[in-house]
């Protein structure tokens, strides 16, 4: 009995000694990994600074859009009833604001999809790839472009994101 215990626990440290091994060398990232882990870093930096600014742009032309509405809004209510012409030529400018505000709410759609989209690439890079190890040689035989993503990291990579209004 105590034989079998013996065994049983000597057994029990060598499987668990055999899982942390494996734990350990399946912590490190393979080779492909790696490289997608170099093309996430990449994509994150180029990406992320493009849409923080075209975010600021957007913010920008919002606000000036803002100004327009407010300002279409003041003269129809200053706008004479029987002023015939003024209302027309106010009209054709509330036509024109409505279609640029249209064409301005698709390209901010679009933005908020890529930026939906790397905020996914990020959450993968950081799910797959952040904080594990990998192997010098496969470092090394990456390109050269690749390895100084790496090394550069994401440490003073700002991702954007839009946030969803209050309810």
């Amino acid at each position: 009995m105590i034989r079998s215990l013996a065994h049983a626990i000597a057994a029990t440290l060598l499987v668990q000694a055999g899982s942390n091994a494996f734990a350990a060398d399946a912590g490190a990232l393979t080779r492909d990994e790696l490289n997608r882990c170099a093309t996430q870093v990449q994509t994150l930096r180029s990406e992320s600074a493009r849409l923080t600014s075209e975010s600021f742009d957007a913010n920008a032309q919002k606000s000036a859009y803002d100004a327009k509405s407010m300002q279409l809004k003041a003269e129809a209510e200053a706008l004479k009833p029987d002023d015939m012409k003024g209302s027309l030529a106010l009209a054709e400018r509330q036509k024109q604001h409505n279609a640029d505000l249209a064409a301005f709410n698709t390209r901010i759609a679009q933005l908020r999809q890529q930026i939906t989209d790397i905020n996914a690439v990020r959450t993968q890079y950081d799910r797959n790839c952040s904080n594990r190890p990998y192997r010098r040689t496969d470092f090394h035989g990456m390109p050269e472009a690749s390895q100084q993503a790496m090394r550069a990291g994401l440490s003073d990579v700002v991702v954007p994101y839009f946030d969803e209004p209050s309810k």
